[in-house]
């Protein structure tokens, strides 16, 4: 089964369309290849409640079956933790927001991110450490990773004064923390309330960090898009804000992934067609891609006066990527 079949095939495991008899047993013939790629995609808990709800007898080889287990019991230490942090932030009157943690499925990260002014950044790490217990471990251009051993689990949290790909934000602080709103999330029969970005930023957000900062997108931002965008209420809004943050590009791109693996639409270029029919996920976008989102970021930020000049003086002497990525720019000019 060709890459871009089996991708398909998962993504449509996961979005819970109904499938076929011929599908189900693509499923059973290939499960172990579909669980390693779900488990390399950040959907691996998904992947499995689905298959459970298929009635699909099979079990997982036994590595992942331990990582799937240890990711559960992360997911509910991870939710603890933040609600614990949301209330200390709250009894101290710091204004934060939850991103890229919290997704419209069941997911665990790597970490937990949080974004905050950065006239409060330093009192929110300096009372996480007092009040909650984590430890620093290293520092970024614009964030501070701490760190909590809990039931043999290593917790980490990120805490941003901007998000930003090395050294050049890709969105507005103070407007993500403006759009915030309230989500529940239920955890052992309790409501657990979390400040979230707006819907409209939190797509952006997913897009921006995949394309921009990581420099490649897994299905878990895919699918992170697609069930953002069946949420909105106006398109017309993100579109605008998109502009607003030099993100239309960046937007776009992320779009053809999710519309190529999910309603087969032929609009695709054929740089990104190629890469997706040739490769399994995470996709690395191809570099004339990435460097076309950087020019409208770069662009729009200096064209509204922001910081993005000094933020591109910066950008090699913060990230190895950097240098790479403002060659690129300078070549386009």
């Amino acid at each position: 089964m060709k890459p871009l079949t089996l991708t398909k095939l998962l993504m449509k495991t996961l979005t819970k369309e109904e499938l076929t008899n011929n599908e189900k047993n693509a499923i059973r013939t290939k499960f172990k290849t579909l669980a390693e790629l779900s488990s390399k995609n950040k959907v691996l808990i998904l992947f499995m409640e689905q298959i459970k709800k298929l009635e699909i007898p099979i079990n997982l080889p036994s590595p992942l079956r331990r990582k799937e287990k240890k990711l559960r019991k992360k997911l509910v230490l991870d939710l603890i933790l933040l609600d614990s942090i949301c209330k200390l932030a709250k009894k101290h009157n710091i204004e934060l927001v939850v991103v890229k943690t919290i997704k419209p499925f069941i997911y665990v990260g790597d970490d937990i991110d949080l974004l905050v002014e950065k006239s409060q950044y330093k009192q929110l790490i300096k009372l996480l450490k007092i009040e909650l217990n984590l430890k620093v471990e290293g520092w970024g251009p614009a964030e501070t990773t701490l760190y909590k051993y809990v039931k043999g689990v290593n917790l980490m949290v990120d805490v941003h004064y901007k998000l930003a790909a090395s050294s050049i934000s890709y969105v507005n602080t103070k407007n993500v923390l403006k759009s915030k709103y309230l989500i529940k999330v239920r955890h052992n029969d309790v409501d657990i309330k979390l400040p979230i970005p707006s819907i409209e930023y939190s797509t952006l957000i997913t897009a921006a960090h995949a394309i921009l900062k990581e420099l490649r997108i897994n299905l878990a931002d895919i699918l992170d898009i697609h069930y953002r965008l069946r949420e909105l209420k106006s398109r017309e809004r993100l579109i605008k804000l998109a502009e607003t943050e030099g993100l239309t590009s960046t937007l776009n791109l992320t779009e053809q992934y999710l519309k190529t693996l999910i309603g087969g639409s032929t609009n695709t270029s054929q740089i990104l067609l190629s890469n997706v029919e040739n490769n399994y996920p995470p996709y690395k976008p191809n570099l004339l891609e990435i460097t076309k989102c950087y020019i409208e970021k770069i662009t729009k930020g200096l064209q509204n006066k922001q910081n993005t000049l000094n933020e591109i003086i910066k950008l090699p002497l913060t990230n190895i990527k950097g240098i790479g990525i403002i060659l690129r720019y300078i070549k386009a000019l």
